[in-house]
């Protein structure tokens, strides 16, 4: 089919895929980027990532925040996936059964917890047991999450130690002398929209 060009200025005879390799780049196009709505399931259609590289410490026997390990994204599309990666370095240490429960949450709302059984406790990932005198453990973290809104969208951690112990992220627990031996460690958590 012949290329023609009328009065209106728009271009007849061109199919998909008629124009040939780099003659329309991000430049040429309104947003800079494809419309995500014709990318098909499955494409990665934004990341953002928050990594912590402090220390955190609490007693609390109620969940609270781990401060600065939350990161925020604005889906696209409502029914956009959100995968939710990465890991927390936590410690702690006790010589008797000793529950540290740490909680995924999506905004206020609780995801990626477990079945509930009875008066038992539900965490997203922690550890219940007798430890030795210090330990340090890495707890990955891997969710695929259903927001279904197009709002801003926050996901965090949040972690509760049993009975007034002390639990403490990116560090060993009791033993933090300043000695090339003790290490301090980052945590981070990242999410990325899924076409659906």
């Amino acid at each position: 089919m012949p290329i023609t060009i009328n009065g209106s200025g728009t271009i007849g005879g061109i199919s998909v895929g008629g124009l040939p390799d780099g003659i329309v780049d991000n430049d040429t196009l309104a947003s800079g980027t494809p419309n995500t709505a014709a990318l098909p399931a499955g494409s990665i259609l934004q990341v953002v990532s928050t990594t912590k590289t402090d220390t955190f410490s609490t007693t609390s026997g109620s969940l609270v925040d781990v401060s600065g390990f939350n990161v925020s994204i604005t889906p696209s599309s409502s029914s956009s996936k959100i995968l939710v990666t990465g890991g927390l370095c936590w410690g702690s240490s006790d010589t008797t059964p000793y529950l540290v429960r740490f909680v995924l949450l999506r905004n206020s709302t609780q995801i990626c917890i477990a079945d509930a059984a009875g008066s038992r406790s539900r965490g997203t990932l922690g550890s219940q047991g007798v430890y030795d005198t210090d330990h340090t453990l890495w707890a990955p973290i891997n969710f695929l999450d259903s927001p279904s809104t197009t709002s801003s969208t926050t996901y965090k951690m949040q972690v509760v130690a049993e009975s007034g112990r002390t639990v403490w992220v990116n560090r060993g627990a009791e033993s933090d002398g300043d000695l090339p031996i003790t290490a301090r460690f980052t945590s981070t958590i990242t999410v990325m929209e899924v076409a659906a």
